[in-house]
């Protein structure tokens, strides 16, 4: 998985402002009850050079927008 350095630290930012219980939450919004344990495992911080390569599938990107949807369904929890 990727995400642009300017997302991660977005990402980064909402996330210290949640509750524990609702950590839990957006981390599962965010990627999947599957795959909420995978970020600080599997997620590769990029610049802008490598968004939009030939052979780096969309579906493979956490974007900004995926964050905003997931911070607000954590906060209502």
């Amino acid at each position: 998985m990727f995400i642009k350095r300017e997302d991660y630290a977005y990402l980064e930012g909402l996330y210290r402002t949640l509750a524990p219980a609702q950590q839990e939450r957006f981390m599962t919004s965010l990627l999947g009850k599957d795959r909420a344990g995978e970020l600080a495992e599997r997620v590769r911080i990029v610049g802008d050079e490598i968004y939009g390569e030939q052979g780096v599938d969309q579906k493979d990107w956490v974007t900004r927008t995926m964050i905003k949807k997931a911070y607000k369904d954590a906060k209502q929890g």
